[in-house]
C-alpha cells in the first residue's frame, strides 16, 4: 500500500476501538490522535509553520504499529466478503490473505478481481500501490516464485540462498571494507563482532524455513568459511584448518547453526494454536487428498524435519498416519 500510516481514517479507528476498550483507554488513544501537527523541511531548512493533521497516525509512537494492525484487520475483514468464500480443499486449510504490516497477500486457485480489492480498501481510505502489486503463480513446474519477495526473502531457497550471499558480500567488501583491512586500529575479537552482527545477520536472515540439500549446505559452509578468513586476513599460502578457523572465530558450521535454529521454530509452532497459518500448512501438505506428482520429491522442510529426527533418534521410527488429516507422528522405540 501507499503511505498506509498516512492515510488511515481517525474516526473509522476510534469507531472500531469502541468495541475493543475501554472508556479510559479509548480516551487516550483520542488524546493521542488529537491536536497533530507537521512540519516541512526543504533542502536541509526548516519552515516555521506547522499545520494541523487530521488524518493518518502519529509516526515514530509506539502505540501507531497497533492501531494500524486493528485498523488493517476490519479493513481485511471485508475484504473477504469481496474475493468470495474458498473453493477447494487446500483453501480451506490456508487463510485467504497473509498480512505483514502494510503487505498484504491474497490466496487463491484463480486470479483474484484484485480491482474489487481495492475498491473494498479504499472504503477505508487505504490506497493500492498499483507499482508494488504483483502476481504469483505458484506450482511444481512454475519457476516464478523464485523472483518473488516476501519478507525479504525469495520464495525458493536456492536462490534464496544465493541472494543472502549476495548482501552479505555487499555489507563485507562494500560498507565495511575499511574495518577489515585495518589491521592494527582495531582488535580482532572487534572485527569478529562486527562481521557477526552486520554481516552475518544478513548471510543467515530467516534461515530457519530453508530446507537445503546436503551439497547446498556444504557450499554455504565453505562461503562462510571464505568470509571468515577475510576478516581475519588469512589468505594463500597461509594455511588454516576449518576447525582453527572456527575455534579462533567462536563459530560453528553455518549448516550446524541452521538446523538448531529450524528445530527452534518448529517447536514454536508446534507450541502455538493449530489454526495458525503455519500449522494450517503442515495440515494441507499431510493431506492425503492432495495431489501427488511423479519423480524425486522435492526437499521440504518435513522431510528435512523427518530425517533429522530419525538421525537423532535411530531407535525410533516416525511414520506418518495417513488416516487422519492432521498429521500426527507415530514412534516404535
Amino acid at each position: 500500500m501507499s503511505a498506509a500510516f498516512d492515510t488511515i481514517n481517525r474516526n473509522k479507528t476510534l469507531t472500531i476501538l469502541e468495541d475493543i476498550l475501554e472508556e479510559d483507554e479509548l480516551r487516550l488513544v483520542r488524546f493521542l490522535l488529537s491536536n497533530t501537527t507537521l512540519e516541512t523541511r526543504i533542502n536541509k531548512a526548516d519552515i516555521q509553520a506547522p499545520f494541523n493533521s487530521n488524518i493518518g497516525t502519529p509516526q515514530g509512537d509506539g502505540l501507531s504499529p497497533v492501531l494500524f494492525t486493528i485498523y488493517l484487520e476490519h479493513a481485511l475483514r471485508k475484504t473477504r466478503t469481496v474475493i468470495g468464500d474458498p473453493t477447494t480443499k487446500l483453501e480451506e486449510l490456508m487463510p485467504r490473505e497473509i498480512a505483514y504490516a502494510d503487505d498484504v497477500d491474497f490466496i487463491g486457485s484463480q486470479h483474484i478481481d484484485i480491482d474489487a480489492v481495492e475498491n473494498a480498501l479504499k472504503e477505508f481510505d487505504l490506497i493500492n500501490n498499483v507499482n508494488k502489486t504483483e502476481l504469483t503463480s505458484i506450482s511444481k513446474e512454475e519457476t516464478e516464485r523464485g523472483k518473488t519477495k516476501k519478507v525479504w526473502s525469495l520464495m525458493r531457497d536456492t536462490e534464496g540462498v544465493e541472494r543472502r550471499k549476495q548482501l552479505s558480500n555487499v555489507a563485507l567488501y562494500n560498507k565495511l571494507k575499511n574495518v577489515w583491512i585495518s589491521k592494527d586500529k582495531i582488535k580482532r575479537e572487534i572485527k569478529i563482532k562486527l562481521y557477526k552482527f552486520l554481516v552475518k545477520s544478513r548471510l543467515i536472515y530467516n534461515c530457519e524455513t530453508w530446507a537445503l540439500t546436503q551439497t547446498e549446505a556444504n557450499k554455504l559452509d565453505t562461503f562462510h568459511r571464505k568470509q571468515l578468513r577475510n576478516i581475519l586476513d588469512i589468505h594463500y599460502p597461509t594455511l588454516i584448518s576449518n576447525k582453527s578457523l572456527y575455534k579462533i572465530c567462536n563459530e560453528t558450521p553455518l549448516s550446524v547453526q541452521i538446523v538448531e535454529s529450524r528445530w527452534r521454530l518448529f517447536g514454536h509452532i508446534l507450541r502455538r494454536d493449530n489454526d495458525i497459518p503455519a500449522n494450517r500448512a503442515m495440515q494441507a501438505y499431510f493431506n492425503t487428498l492432495t495431489t501427488k506428482f511423479r519423480g524425486r520429491p522435492s526437499t521440504t522442510l518435513p522431510i528435512i524435519l523427518n530425517k533429522e529426527l530419525s538421525q537423532a533418534f535411530p531407535q525410533m521410527k516416525p511414520k506418518i498416519n495417513q488416516k487422519s488429516t492432521k498429521p500426527t507422528v507415530t514412534c516404535a522405540g
